[in-house]
């Protein structure tokens, strides 16, 4: 008689949260084969389960699981998302549309979740909140990343929702035209004439030149530079 673990379906490892969770989420399209060949070992997938299913990560840095190849894979490629989350969801957040996993959106209010919406789990964004009300309900806090196009003497970039295709530019055209990088708030553009009064001259274009200036440097007018959008209490 055949007999079929009912921790696996066809050939993958079944797990609590892998598809109600963004720790799960991660897990599953990321450590997918180690989760697998783990299948078996019931303390380490148990340790799985508890962070992806219910937002307790401490088993994993037990000595039986912490050197496993499932706590690796999951502290490299997704440990910005699946970590031990403390205190009260203030936020829900999530991925916009034709973002394609590079920028996520949080919006207070009473219906929440415990989505991660920081620099940490999406990489190369600035995070921009309004300067009063957030996150009050139906705020909206956006981290987003820096989506850069041609022009005819450099380039130009703003902050987008949408999947960038090229996130920095400068190291050549118009800045090595004898003309310069500049900023002016959630936007840079590196052009041959040089950066007018209100605009501050940078290295290149990138969301690390744009939001080293001063702290809200990178958000339109209106609105602040943050750590994250996804908020708890207590923190």
């Amino acid at each position: 008689m055949l007999v079929v673990s009912p921790k696996r379906y066809g050939d993958h490892c079944v797990f609590a949260g892998a598809t109600t969770s963004q720790c799960g989420a991660c897990l599953a399209q990321r450590c997918r084969a180690e989760i697998d060949t783990a299948c078996t070992d019931e303390v380490t997938l148990a340790a799985v389960e508890s962070c992806a299913d219910k937002l307790d990560c401490t088993a994993l840095a037990t000595p039986a699981v912490a050197r496993t190849p499932v706590a690796t894979c999951l502290a490299t490629r997704c440990g910005a998302v699946c970590r031990s989350l403390t205190g009260a969801s203030l936020t829900s957040c999530t991925e916009p549309s034709l973002s394609e996993g590079h920028a996520c959106k949080c919006t207070g209010g009473a219906a929440t979740n415990d989505f991660v919406c920081d620099p940490n789990a999406y990489p190369d964004t600035i995070c921009c909140a309004p300067a009063t009300g957030w996150p009050a309900e139906g705020v909206a806090c956006t981290c987003a990343p820096l989506a850069c196009t041609d022009t005819k003497d450099g380039c130009a970039c703003r902050l987008t929702t949408i999947a960038p295709s090229n996130p920095t530019c400068g190291g050549g055209g118009g800045a090595d035209a004898g003309g310069a990088c500049c900023v002016d708030q959630e936007t840079c553009s590196c052009r041959a004439t040089d950066c007018y009064d209100f605009e501050t001259r940078v290295a290149h274009c990138g969301v690390d030149t744009i939001g080293a200036a001063q702290p809200s440097r990178g958000c339109a007018n209106g609105q602040v530079r943050v750590e994250r959008c996804s908020r708890r209490f207590p923190p």
